[in-house]
Parts: structure tokens; C-alpha cells; sequence
């Protein structure tokens, strides 16, 4: 299998809920960064819980309540209470019609389903990171 993902940097990030390191890679398929936030001990030996988080504005910068759906940092709360672990973002890009989309949807207004954004190397991409 070829990989199609290389890692660039790493740093320590501090946030509201602990001390994470910050991974970046990028995905030379499509172009896209991807960021690991990782927590504590994470050793290929031992079981690792991993949170893998498609990003969505409504959601995760304006903190819009969707049922069903987890916003980032309920993600990283999760990993935060277990003490260690990791939060994959995956790095594609929303597009302006599928941003619309949400915001309609919030609204209760009719609009037509947003267009399916995970494709095989968006799987490819966090599978390998």
C-alpha cells in the first residue's frame, strides 16, 4: 500500500481542556492537512481511544447543537476525561454549498441534502495516520 500521507510537524498545544500535542500531516491525494491531537501515553501496545472528527463550522466554532452528531470538543472532553488518547481532525475542506446546507438545516428549512464529502482517500488519509 502506498503512503499517501507524511507527516510535517509536531508541537505542544494547550487548550481549554489539558495539554495535547499537535501533530499535522498532510495528505498529498488531496492536498488537504489533517491534525492528530494526541493526549498522555499512547503506545501501539496498548488499547488507544480515538475520536476521528470531520469538521463542520456550525458545529465546532459557533457551538450549534446537532443531536447525533459530536462537536470537537466534545470529542476532546472525551479524550481528556480518559486521560489519554487521540483526536483526529480530518482536514477537507466544507464547500459553500454544504455550509449552506447546515445552516438551512438548523433552520428547519427545506434544502437539499448536502453533498457526501468523505471519500475513499478521506478514509485512506486517517486510516494511515
Amino acid at each position: 500500500h502506498e503512503r499517501t500521507v507524511e507527516r510535517i510537524a509536531e508541537q505542544p498545544l494547550d487548550s481549554e481542556l489539558g495539554h495535547f500535542n499537535l501533530i499535522t500531516y498532510r495528505d498529498s491525494v488531496e492536498g488537504d492537512v489533517h491534525l492528530a491531537l494526541t493526549l498522555g501515553k499512547v503506545c501501539a501496545e496498548e488499547p488507544t481511544l480515538v475520536r476521528v472528527h470531520n469538521m463542520d463550522p456550525l458545529r465546532d466554532l459557533l457551538q450549534v447543537n446537532q443531536p447525533g452528531r459530536w462537536s470537537l470538543r466534545a470529542a476532546m472532553t472525551k479524550v481528556a476525561e480518559a486521560g489519554s488518547g487521540v483526536v483526529l481532525l480530518l482536514g477537507h475542506q466544507i464547500g459553500g454549498d454544504d455550509l449552506l446546507a447546515h445552516v438551512r438545516e438548523i433552520a428547519s428549512a427545506p434544502a437539499p441534502a448536502p453533498k457526501a464529502t468523505t471519500t475513499y482517500s478521506t478514509v485512506g488519509a486517517g486510516s494511515q495516520i
